[in-house]
């Protein structure tokens, strides 16, 4: 049997997993975060620019149809923090069943 060096497996754990998952979900938290920043900003220039005030509406309009980024990043955030204990439980599990070894 031949064997692909070039490729080679990828062991992955589930704590590797969701460790992994959490991760992600406190980085799009952040991103959030940013993107909330930046859509404020633009606003206010929008708003303070003189004659743009279609632009201002159309932002306005886009605000309004998406959910509110503090509603988002705390849904997100609660998700990230189940997958952490998660992670933690599989560890418990993980020493326990080492310790009946």
């Amino acid at each position: 049997m031949q064997t692909n060096t070039a490729n080679p497996p990828i062991l992955l754990s589930k704590i590797d997993a969701l460790s992994f998952a959490a991760q992600q979900l406190d980085e799009m938290v952040m991103r959030i975060g940013v993107a909330s920043q930046m859509l404020d900003l633009i606003e206010s220039i929008a708003a303070q620019a003189p004659g743009k005030s279609d632009e201002a509406s159309k932002l306005l309009d886009l605000r309004s149809k998406i959910p509110e980024p503090e509603i988002q990043r705390r849904a997100i955030g609660d998700a990230a923090k189940a997958i952490r204990d998660l992670v933690l439980e599989e560890r418990l599990i993980a020493a326990h069943a080492m310790s009946t070894l």
